[in-house]
């Protein structure tokens, strides 16, 4: 099974705009064996129509149920209001918002088992990667040991997406990967899954600015993508969902 996850960031401005993407990204005809789903903006999560796509949120609340905890928003909420998974540890809140590992470990933990699933983000900054690939994947295993040393997750329960920092569209010091980096590090990922696990079949997508000139470079490396800037275009995630084999 591949997972091709749209992360529409904080877009679009208004419903009425997030309705008509939705809806021209539902018309996308997805072959057999793939799921296709969009992290929305909490605002716009009551304003979709009902379709046959994987609804997310980009965010959750390490608090559950409900309660004193002022702006956020629980699993519990999330899952009554449809969503399917929710996205954690995304490069931007970990640097924009300083979210640390600790905090991420509680988010997962949040999810786990309760109907939404955690898609785990975990890449290495600029600065581990410069210093060599053995210390990229050292900075890697330390963020997952700490979701890890919460919880003994399966498969089922957790998916894994491979973003480093300085690939996004978004960082201020964004470097070209390549695929064999990419493959390098999403090998060691499953490997060390599979050992802390005990368990194979784990679901490790890629998120590095994927785009429809690129995607036949790393879409294909794992289970699938977390796509940014790119599912704001429903012609170009067609074009992505194409470049799968």
């Amino acid at each position: 099974m591949k997972l091709i996850i749209g992360n529409w960031k904080m877009n679009p401005e208004s419903p009425v705009l997030a309705k008509n993407l939705f809806a021209q990204t539902a018309k996308i005809k997805v072959p057999k064996g793939v799921k296709l789903g969009v992290a929305v903006p909490y605002i716009h999560l009551g304003d979709l129509p009902k379709a046959d796509l994987l609804v997310g949120a980009q965010d959750v609340s390490a608090f559950d149920g409900v309660g004193a905890h002022t702006g956020q928003i629980s699993v519990a909420m999330l899952k009554k209001s449809g969503v399917k998974f929710a996205i954690i540890g995304h490069s931007e809140r970990r640097q924009e918002l300083n979210e640390d590992d600790a905090v991420v470990a509680k988010k997962c933990m949040a999810c786990a088992g309760r109907g939404v699933l955690p898609i785990l983000c975990v890449g290495e900054p600029l600065a581990a990667r410069q210093k060599g690939e053995s210390e990229a994947v050292e900075f890697v295993r330390y963020q997952l040991e700490k979701v890890f040393s919460q919880r003994r997750y399966i498969p089922k329960e957790l998916v894994v997406a491979y973003e480093p920092f300085w690939a996004i569209s978004t960082a201020r010091d964004k470097q070209k990967i390549t695929p064999e980096v990419a493959l390098r590090m999403m090998n060691e990922i499953r490997a060390w899954l599979e050992k802390r696990s005990g368990q194979k079949g784990w679901t490790i997508i890629y998120g590095g600015s994927v785009s429809p000139e690129n995607a036949g470079n790393f879409i294909n490396l794992g289970d699938g993508a977390l796509v940014g800037a790119a599912s704001l275009d429903p012609k170009k995630m067609l074009r992505i969902i194409k470049a799968l084999k």
